[in-house]
């Protein structure tokens, strides 16, 4: 029988309707120690736990500081935790966090949607300046012709 881990995974950040994401209790996960090899493995685990996606993955060592894992270093150093722990019986807490910036690796394979909101949200932007713009310019040209 191979090791099993058991995760208190607690989610953070936006999902995909750029709604809060939130849950007053955590989900509660066992993965097995064949899942436990590689950072990816883990990753398509964590998938199965409906997060929202792209996240980043971290964990609450036992100083209780929150660490991110990005390379499979990291990885294997959250492995060495994981297994410490699992063997005392203690759970070992992940965040799953969405509120992640844009040169951080994740899971996503495309940035697509995320670029799109985003040049929309700029478009917006200027368009609202320039028509603010506009009224104002037509309400000087209105007050001179007025006074005049």
């Amino acid at each position: 029988m191979t090791d099993q881990y058991v995760f208190e995974v607690q989610f953070k950040g936006k999902n995909d309707n750029s709604q809060i994401k939130s849950r007053e209790n955590p989900l509660f996960v066992i993965i097995g120690g064949e899942s436990m090899t590689e950072f990816s493995k883990l990753q398509n685990e964590l998938k199965r736990c409906d997060p929202p996606v792209p996240f980043k993955v971290q964990y609450v060592d036992e100083e209780d500081d929150v660490i991110s894992i990005d390379t499979e270093d990291e990885f294997q150093e959250f492995v060495k935790m994981a297994k410490k722990r699992s063997s005392r019986g203690l759970l070992i807490r992940l965040i799953l966090d969405s509120n992640i910036s844009k040169d951080v690796p994740t899971l996503s394979t495309s940035h697509q949607s995320s670029i799109d909101y985003e040049d929309k949200m700029l478009q917006d932007d200027v368009k609202s300046s320039i028509d603010y713009e506009d009224e104002m310019l037509q309400d000087v040209v209105k007050s001179s012709i007025d006074y005049e």
